[in-house]
């Protein structure tokens, strides 16, 4: 029916957005373990390559975003845990 295939899409689109918010949450994540704390650390050190500053400017609220978008993707999955898969109706 038509009401059974817009489900069916609004389905498909709550699907797709909670996988693509994981997926940009993970590369988040791998960016600020691999890159900006390496270079906050390295920035530190007796003969930093790389300032603080530059460090800050190139990965300006990096961390921030993840946290807020951490928070997101939570509140997505959580919120997709009691999703109707199917309309009764």
């Amino acid at each position: 029916s038509p009401h059974a295939e817009l489900i069916r899409r609004r389905n498909n689109i709550v699907f797709n957005l909670v996988e693509s918010e994981r997926d940009y949450v993970h590369q988040l994540e791998i960016l600020v373990a691999n890159y900006v704390r390496p270079f906050r650390m390295a920035a530190s050190s007796k003969k930093p390559p790389i300032t603080h500053e530059d460090v800050n400017s190139i990965f300006l609220n990096t961390e921030i975003i993840l946290f807020l978008h951490q928070i997101f993707y939570k509140g997505l999955s959580k919120k997709l845990e009691n999703w109707p898969t199917f309309y009764t109706g």
